[in-house]
């Protein structure tokens, strides 16, 4: 066990040591900033920010792992590493599991510049790319369950399956890229075909928040409430008499209720394909390391 923390502790220096890791916290601030500025702003839309938060996120996290072993090999430090009595497993689980916490922390990151914007007082101009804080705090309740169901599975999905393309590709990070890609990206265009399983973003789940044409929007009653109020778009403070009622409907439709029972198997499936992914990591690493003996 003392090499497995061994090797975790060393993976998280090297990471954090690394100024591409702190590129990326500004990059998730500015992003989980983006969201709660967007929530404040069309609080009825705040499951589809969470969800364009999620998938961008998730996309961008997944280009920044999956090297761990391979920057080993090319450094040569896999041959001391491996020279001790450590088990490929150890080796594999300490690289992953390292790489998977600071993927989280990053997402975190964004997590609580959410949060804190969310805590901003109200106002009425728009500051650089954010949107006007035109409602109250949203709270910490819809972001936090966002983050649990938009969020952390598709990060631990995309850190296994980039970790497994590049061990398996011996670091074509082009090719890890271009297949995960598709598997992102499909999912927001062919909401009407793609079966509701192998959906890692949620869009056939939530077809309205999907880049598919868009349908009638469903009949609910915050929908309602803003067709019977067109003034609610425009882009400027809404009628003061208003904003109690948009913000009671709002929350109440996030998450959307109910959330579809299959959208539980959905995040099953992938933590399931993430699992067998890192058991094929460990196999194939073992391979190599037999090989190289």
């Amino acid at each position: 066990m003392s090499h497995f923390w061994t090797i975790m502790k060393l993976e998280l220096k090297l990471t954090w040591l690394n100024w591409v890791t702190w590129l990326m916290v500004l990059v998730m601030l500015i992003i989980g900033a983006l969201c709660a500025s967007s929530n404040r702003s069309e609080p009825w839309s705040t499951w589809a920010h969470l969800g364009d938060t999620g998938f961008f996120m998730s996309l961008i996290l997944a280009f920044c792992t999956g090297n761990q072993i391979h920057r080993d090999s090319v450094q040569r430090l896999d041959g001391i590493v491996l020279s001790t009595p450590v088990a490929t497993p150890v080796y594999v689980c300490g690289k992953y599991l390292a790489g998977l916490v600071s993927l989280l922390l990053l997402a975190g990151s964004g997590l609580l510049s959410a949060l804190v914007v969310d805590q901003l007082p109200t106002g009425t101009h728009a500051f650089l790319i954010f949107s006007p804080l035109f409602y109250a705090p949203l709270g910490a309740q819809p972001y936090l369950i966002g983050w649990v169901w938009l969020v952390l599975t598709p990060i631990t999905f995309g850190a296994t399956f980039v970790l497994a393309c590049m061990t398996l590709t011996r670091g074509q990070r082009v090719i890890a890229s271009l297949a995960i890609l598709p598997i992102w990206i499909l999912p927001l265009f062919l909401v009407s075909s793609i079966p509701q399983l192998l959906d890692i973003t949620a869009a056939v789940f939530f077809p309205a928040y999907s880049l598919a044409p868009a349908d009638t929007p469903p009949s609910t009653p915050i929908n309602e409430f803003l067709r019977q109020h067109p003034v609610l778009w425009k882009n400027s403070p809404p009628p003061a008499d208003l904003v109690q009622q948009v913000m009671h409907l709002s929350l109440a439709e996030t998450p959307p209720s109910p959330i579809p029972a299959l959208f539980l198997w959905n995040r099953l499936f992938f933590l399931g394909i993430s699992l067998l992914l890192l058991v094929l990591t460990i196999y194939s690493t073992h391979v190599l390391r037999r090989r190289a003996v």
